[in-house]
């Protein structure tokens, strides 16, 4: 293997602030929505892997498969679940122990270190690829550019199909080009699915999750909320990424479902209740959607979809 690396890139430092329970995790989303960056391409000829990164000034040939990989986000820790041995595995996030939002849970032995975005660390690793996201913070990943590392920047997973290029540029790099393939087609079928279904009157939905923060224009989860065959009451207010909305204007909205991200539908009334918003909800619905498929920015995520589908087409 070789590799032609110059300076720049990004690396998560936000991951770990959320791991200590300081930050929800729709604020980290909305740290990678305000970001945007040329696309990574990665080219197949024969046995060679290309990346080049114009973000990170980055070239780079593989001539074998990595065997020691690190993933620095949680979505490539489940993408890589299903793509390669545990065995080529050589660190992956905290967050991906938490089965409240990680897919992947109890996969990885806690013999594979849970990382953090150090660069020390992680070149003790002695990786061969580190996999890090559009949202990731520079310092690390310079560091690692310099000392000749090969990185991986995926698309943060901002719309599916930013998910689905995700997972393809994944598994071209680490040589499961077919595994990802077949995920992907999954995917597929369930979009094809979900649009095909009817509704007389589109319901309008209201994402609310910790913090008052909700989901508008430019997001996965409106994304998500529009084939489940409902109309996002966010963008309705003409409000852009992710951010926080008031009372005021929830009351103003008048939603007539609120989509939460919690186990069931009574932890998702009493998150509501927390919030203040127990008068203002009045009648509308509260549907619980967990944050491991709303929340998520790897191929589970289709999952809140035809769940929020199948809720509203339920009889409240």
């Amino acid at each position: 293997m070789s590799a032609s690396l110059e300076r720049g890139g990004v690396l998560t430092l936000l991951a770990l602030a959320f791991a200590l329970g300081r930050v929800p995790l729709s604020a980290v989303q909305a740290s990678l929505e305000s970001r945007s960056a040329a696309a990574v391409r990665v080219g197949l000829e024969a046995e060679v892997v290309t990346i080049d990164d114009p973000v990170l000034s980055e070239r780079v040939r593989l001539t074998s498969p990595p065997r020691r990989i690190v993933s620095l986000t949680l979505a490539s820790d489940v993408m890589l679940a299903s793509l390669v041995e545990v065995d080529r595995v050589a660190g992956v996030t905290a967050l991906v122990d938490d089965p409240t939002y990680s897919a992947a849970a109890g996969h990885y032995p806690v013999a594979i270190p849970r990382v953090s975005a150090s660069a020390e660390a992680l070149l003790a690793l002695e990786p061969d690829l580190v996999v890090i996201s559009a949202y990731s913070h520079p310092a690390t990943a310079r560091a690692l550019v310099g000392a000749g590392v090969p990185v991986l920047r995926l698309p943060s997973g901002r719309s599916l199909d930013e998910v689905r290029e995700a997972a393809s540029l994944l598994g071209d790099v680490v040589g499961s080009r077919d595994r990802a393939a077949v995920a992907l087609a999954r995917i597929e079928r369930e979009r094809a699915a979900l649009s095909g279904r009817a509704r007389m009157r589109p319901p309008r939905v209201l994402f609310y999750a910790a913090g008052g923060f909700t989901h508008g224009r430019g997001t996965l989860t409106d994304e998500l909320i529009e084939l489940a065959g409902a109309d996002n009451v966010a963008r309705e207010l003409r409000l852009e990424g992710l951010t926080r909305i008031g009372a005021e204007l929830v009351a103003a909205s008048r939603p007539e479902v609120f989509v939460v991200p919690a186990a069931t539908d009574d932890e998702a009334r009493e998150a509501l209740d927390r919030a203040g918003l127990s008068s203002i909800r009045g009648d509308a619905r509260v549907i619980a959607i967990p944050s491991i498929e709303i929340e998520s920015t790897s191929l589970e995520c289709v999952e809140a979809a035809r769940t929020l589908a199948n809720e509203l087409e339920r009889e409240p």
